[in-house]
């Protein structure tokens, strides 16, 4: 085998493709966004984790799994969004507890 067929292929960064934010989204990135209840934000986790798979797999589809530059471009992407909707989660879970404590 030569060697340009074992080369890997460089992934630039504007290649990958990543989902559209929403403005939803823009607000929970930035941390200013509250859920009204804790079934909404597990229903939004549970739809972005689901997004974040499918950009992952469409871009290691399309890039040959090389490197992990595409993974950790995905990462970087949606890291803020899921860290901040576990935060809401948690607040909302503590505003429950301490509601059920007050009565």
């Amino acid at each position: 085998m030569s060697d340009q067929s074992e080369k890997k292929r460089v992934i630039r960064i504007e290649d990958i493709q990543v989902a559209e934010m929403s403005a939803i989204d823009r607000k929970i990135s930035l941390g200013t966004h509250r859920f009204r209840s804790k079934k909404t934000a597990e229903k939004y986790l549970e739809n972005l984790l689901h997004t974040a798979l499918h950009d992952a797999w469409k871009s290691g589809e399309e890039f040959g799994g090389t490197g992990f530059m595409g993974a950790a471009y995905i990462q970087g992407c949606y890291s803020a969004r899921i860290e901040n909707t576990v935060a809401e989660m948690t607040r909302l879970e503590i505003n429950e507890s301490l509601r059920k404590i007050r009565k």
